[in-house]
């Protein structure tokens, strides 16, 4: 690609300068002024070198220094891209996995520690098949002590005498060690739980040990991670030796830092500054022409280009086609609650929205409560009205769930939670909570759906006391 370009640009180089350059003379001024004659001639080779340089030879030398640079930036790119932990980008592309790797990382530390430890042969096979702690890999050089005096290998070390047997113990007590087994018995490394509770406590440590190194790196490079010499493999166990092995996020122990993750992100942002800067500091059109040719916006794009940023990219998403042109449609509707334009909505998309419930309130009304005093549960009528929906439920299906059970239990007062600001879901009275029924005689407001934005699972639970100037009455479904 450039080395078209270099030719177009001599071609255009050389006829500019033939075209322009030539010197305008005449027959007699050759003839009757020989001196001018040589004047116009040298002044017209000066500038026919001045535009051979302007126009051939300074855009060949940038173009060939441009390649040049682009060669050592793609090395530099190419490393940020590959370099990271897992072969994919050396930067954090998702907190969270970022630093649940990490707290998993800490936990198969710990289980390679207690796969180390000495326990008591009557307590060993249950504990470490409780934590999977099955096997065990060299920790030369490793740290392993975190937050205590004394490591957990010796804390945890089985002090029963070596030819204790738990059996013949309970077989029989006096011949066995008697009240001094038992005494050195209760000591937390010697009985089941005492050693269990010890554990989990020396895994929240190195859980948090790794979570903060992980945290301390990313945050001082920027978001970048650093690049290491290898690590210790979690699943082979063997040894990873040298830098073309890129770290991994899952080992047991991490290899040494040999580039920091900040040298990688001010070596990021100095081939994008200087990018910039090309173009800046070209003064002449053909040199724009030159650098207009490096795709700068790609520099920036290709540094999450990846196959891992492809493979996050497009991994499933929620299916949001339908809910985009359910909220659009709400948003039409000329007022916030306006039930009847947002049921329409609701239909219009593909959500389920019942008839109007057919069945009357109950003749008898259940006794109203005194101020305070629990109601009756409305779990079975919360029940029967989520049937009616599919998952997950609309705001505008929330609410008519809400106000079908409450206009059931009229009766007895029972109403909705009026929620103006912050999330909530549109009804004829105005914006109501999404998942509260409030029963006004008692004062209380009662959570009854589980994750309403989600699986909305019907509950029911004690009641929170709630000022009733924010009841709201149901309304005919």
């Amino acid at each position: 690609m450039f080395g078209k370009i270099i030719i177009v640009i001599v071609i255009i180089g050389l006829t500019w300068g033939l075209v322009v350059n030539i010197p305008k003379t005449n027959a007699a001024a050759v003839v009757h002024d020989p001196l001018n004659a040589i004047i116009n001639g040298i002044t017209a080779g000066s500038a026919t070198s001045l535009t051979v340089k302007e126009y051939v030879l300074d855009p060949i030398a940038r173009a060939i220094a441009r390649t040049l640079f682009n060669a050592a930036v793609s090395g530099i790119i190419n490393k940020i891209q590959t370099g990271g932990r897992n072969g994919g980008p050396a930067f954090v592309q998702n907190w969270r996995n970022f630093q649940t790797d990490a707290q998993y990382r800490g936990e198969d530390v710990f289980r390679n520690i207690l796969a180390s430890t000495p326990l008591c042969n009557y307590v060993s096979t249950g504990i470490k098949r409780v934590f999977g702690a099955n096997r065990s890999m060299p920790s030369t050089g490793q740290n392993l002590r975190a937050d205590n005096f004394d490591p957990f290998t010796l804390r945890a070390a089985c002090t029963m005498p070596a030819n204790f047997n738990l059996t013949n113990y309970q077989n029989d007590f006096s011949g066995n060690g008697g009240w001094n087994a038992w005494s050195r018995m209760l000591e937390p490394q010697n009985n089941y739980y005492g050693l269990l509770f010890g554990s989990l406590d020396e895994a929240a440590k190195q859980r948090a040990l790794e979570q903060s190194g992980d945290v301390n790196e990313a945050t001082s490079g920027s978001g970048y991670t650093s690049i290491r010499d290898g690590c210790q493999d979690q699943l082979a166990g063997t040894g990873v030796a040298g830098p073309s092995q890129p770290s991994q996020a899952r080992c047991v122990f991490m290899g040494q830092v040999f580039t920091p993750g900040d040298l990688l992100g001010k070596s990021a942002a100095s081939t994008i500054d200087n990018d910039l800067g090309w173009i800046t500091s070209s003064d002449e059109i053909s040199e724009v022409i030159i650098a207009i040719g490096t795709a700068i916006v790609n520099r920036m794009v290709n540094l999450a280009t990846s196959s891992p940023s492809n493979d996050y990219n497009s991994a499933p998403k929620a299916d949001t086609s339908n809910s985009d042109g359910f909220f659009a449609c709400i948003n039409s509707c000329q007022k916030a609650n306006d039930l009847s334009c947002q049921n329409n909505c609701a239909k219009a998309w593909g959500y389920n929205v019942p008839e109007a419930s057919s069945t009357p309130p109950p003749d008898d009304e259940e006794p109203i409560p005194s101020p305070g005093e629990e109601p009756v549960s409305l779990l079975s009528d919360i029940q029967a009205e989520r049937a009616n929906y599919g998952t997950p439920m609309a705001p505008v299906q929330l609410s008519a769930l809400l106000n079908a059970v409450a206009w059931r239990n009229q009766a007895a007062e029972w109403g909705l939670l009026s929620k103006p600001n912050g999330n909530n879901c549109p009804s004829t009275s105005g914006p109501i909570a999404c998942d509260i029924l409030f029963h006004k005689p008692s004062g209380l407001i009662y959570d009854v759906l589980i994750d309403s934005e989600g699986a909305a699972t019907p509950t029911w639970g004690s009641g929170d006391p709630m000022d009733t100037s924010r009841w709201l009455a149901p309304v005919n479904p």
